[in-house]
């Protein structure tokens, strides 16, 4: 009998012997099947991912037990200056959006004015002559009235 893995005269491999009574595992084949493996890292991530969450949630409540008293006690001090904080920064992204809009729109005019064609130009000079043909038909048909 020759060798397992190991050729005969003839070319052909014998079969590989049947494993004995104590080998649990083949060498050459998996351990786990893909699926059991996936099966396994699912069940390990979902128990990590809720371990977190319980964290964060034990996190929260015990904040929120120590944090309640003092915003009782804070709270006619800390309320007007959260308003005051949110219309100040309210008012300053306002000011800030028009700012730019405003700069946006001097820009494209001295654009539009130096020559230069930006975008929307054409839509405004369309606009532009229809409008003065318009007033140009109606200034004829006056005439023809009087």
């Amino acid at each position: 009998m020759g060798l397992a893995g190991v050729a005969n005269p003839e070319g052909e491999f014998p079969p590989p012997p049947p494993p004995t009574s104590h080998e649990w595992w083949t060498p050459g084949k998996a351990f786990f099947k893909p699926k059991t493996m996936r099966i396994l890292a699912a069940g390990v991530i979902g128990a990590a991912l809720l371990v977190v969450s319980g964290l964060t949630l034990t996190t929260t409540v015990i904040s929120l037990v120590v944090a309640t008293p003092l915003l009782m006690i804070f709270s006619p001090v800390l309320v007007p200056g959260g308003l005051m904080m949110f219309f100040a920064t309210t008012g300053f992204l306002f000011a800030s959006v028009f700012a730019v809009a405003a700069l946006s729109a001097l820009s494209w005019i001295y654009e539009y004015a130096t020559g230069r064609h930006p975008p929307g130009s054409d839509q405004l000079d369309y606009a532009r002559t229809t409008m003065a043909n318009k007033a140009k038909e109606m200034r004829e048909r006056a005439k023809e009235y009087n």
